[in-house]
Order: C-alpha cells, then structure tokens, then sequence
C-alpha cells in the first residue's frame, strides 16, 4: 500500500499496530479470536 507520502507500506501491519483491547474484552466469548478494536486517530474529514 503506497500512501500520499509516497511512503510504502505493508497494511497488515499498519492496520495490525492500530487492534487494542479493551476493559469489555476481559469479559467477551470472542476475546481468544478477537485482535481487539481499531484505533485510528481522528484525522482530517474527506468533506
């Protein structure tokens, strides 16, 4: 994946680096196949 930056990268582990757990998935049935949710900063709006 090339972004605007010309910067190449691998979206796997781009989008892997941003999975968390959260205090919810101590408690979830999916929590042994679940990489947690994704976090992405906010960033500026497409509109």
């Amino acid at each position: 994946m090339v972004f605007v930056t010309d910067e190449e990268v691998n979206l796997f582990d781009y989008l892997g680096a941003r999975r968390h757990k959260k205090e919810v998935c101590g408690s979830c049935a999916w929590s042994l196949v679940c990489e947690g949710f994704f976090e992405f900063q906010e960033g500026p709006s497409d509109v």
